[in-house]
């Protein structure tokens, strides 16, 4: 078992937030402007994560992330009475999070299971608003890592790290 205090990681996943919006679960934005989410936008989350490794199996720290998707805006009817949109809004999503990440078992000596669990905020900006303070989180209750001073890792989750994410972790 690596012996290494700090970790940073750095992955990405598919957009939790964005793809809520997609499918029409929440509306982040403000009343008068009403769109409608391009199909054609890349649902990516890019994450950057810091944790210290307190315990064998418990560490803590603070992670963040961006998230983009455009958007349709001002519908219209044309003459044929068919919806058009008169501009594409581009909106951003910042993760601000606190996270703690469990480690329940290794096994082969490099490779952990884990679950994480992460409370924090969003900053949304887009053409028209900026929000603070949107509440945000992450839930992944399974997660495998191939521990070493260059890690590669993939989990199952819901929140800013995005439904399914993976990337490379580094420990000090």
């Amino acid at each position: 078992m690596n012996k290494s205090k700090w970790i940073v990681d750095v992955g990405g996943g598919f957009a939790f937030w964005s793809s809520l919006v997609e499918f029409g679960l929440i509306n982040f934005d403000s009343e008068d402007v009403e769109d409608e989410v391009d199909g054609e936008t890349n649902f990516v989350v890019v994450n950057l994560g810091v944790r210290y490794q307190f315990t064998k199996m418990l560490e803590l720290g603070i992670a963040t992330g961006y998230e983009y998707f455009s958007s349709w805006v001002h519908p219209y009817y044309d003459k044929g009475d068919h919806l058009r949109y008169a501009d594409l809004k581009d909106n951003h999503f910042v993760h601000l999070a606190v996270e703690s990440k469990v480690d329940w078992f290794c096994f082969f000596n490099h490779v952990q299971v884990y679950s994480r669990l992460g409370a924090g905020a969003i900053l949304k900006e887009d053409d028209y608003e900026v929000k603070l303070g949107l509440p945000n989180f992450q839930f992944s209750p399974i997660g495998v890592e191939i521990v070493g001073p260059v890690g590669i890792y993939v989990e199952r989750g819901v929140g800013y790290r995005g439904l399914f994410s993976g990337g490379l972790s580094f420990r000090f």
